[in-house]
C-alpha cells in the first residue's frame, strides 16, 4: 500500500520529478517562451530551444534513475 509520502510524485505528469526539478522546468519553458518572443537571430533561437530540450530531458531522465536507484534499494 502507497504511503501519502509518494503522492507528490504522482501527480506530476508520471515524470516522478519533485518541487525543485517542476520549477526547473517551468522557469526554462518561461526563457523559452521569451526568446522566441525576443528580437533575437534565428540561430540563437533554435540554440536556446535545443539547449531548453535538452536540460528538460536530462532532468527527466535522472529523475526516473533516481526513481529506479530507490526502488532497486527498497526491493
Amino acid at each position: 500500500m502507497k504511503t501519502h509520502q509518494t503522492v507528490g510524485y504522482e501527480l506530476s505528469l508520471r515524470l516522478g520529478l519533485n518541487r525543485f526539478q517542476e520549477a526547473m522546468i517551468i522557469v526554462l519553458m518561461i526563457v523559452f517562451i521569451f526568446a522566441l518572443n525576443s528580437n533575437i537571430e534565428l540561430p540563437y533561437k533554435i540554440s536556446i530551444a535545443v539547449m531548453v530540450f535538452i536540460l528538460m530531458l536530462l532532468s527527466s531522465f535522472a529523475a526516473q534513475a533516481l526513481k529506479q536507484g530507490t526502488q532497486q534499494k527498497q526491493g
